[in-house]
């Protein structure tokens, strides 16, 4: 039995590029989620010295605020980390499939009887 290659071995698609840009804008976006939820905290913890009932409760639901961005902030960070890991590890093996397949061009000629 011999081994038969494919004549035409087609590129590993994707855009690495692409996908690094969009990972780069999710921890982008992570990053501003953060300076709000500083900035909430922040002002919420300024008016603890005033006594009005109003600001209590802006202050309660500041703090609830801040903790679903803070779970929010985290998610976008994660899916960037996952997502330009993705992009470098498509780019290696986009690169690594095209040494392969520039080979295997070389290869070829030699194989003929």
């Amino acid at each position: 039995m011999s081994l038969v290659l494919p004549q035409d071995i087609a590129p590993i698609p994707g855009d690495a590029a692409g996908i690094r840009s969009r990972a780069d804008r999710f921890t982008r976006t992570a990053d501003a989620i953060l300076d709000a939820v500083e900035a909430l905290r922040t002002s919420i913890a300024q008016t603890r010295n005033h006594t009005s009932e109003a600001l209590d409760v802006l202050a309660e639901n500041a703090d609830s605020v801040s903790e679903q961005l803070s779970t929010l902030e985290s998610r976008y960070r994660v899916a960037g980390s996952a997502l330009g890991e993705f992009g470098d590890t498509l780019e290696n093996a986009q690169a690594e499939a095209r040494s392969l397949v520039d080979q295997s061009a070389q290869a070829t000629p030699n194989l003929a009887y």
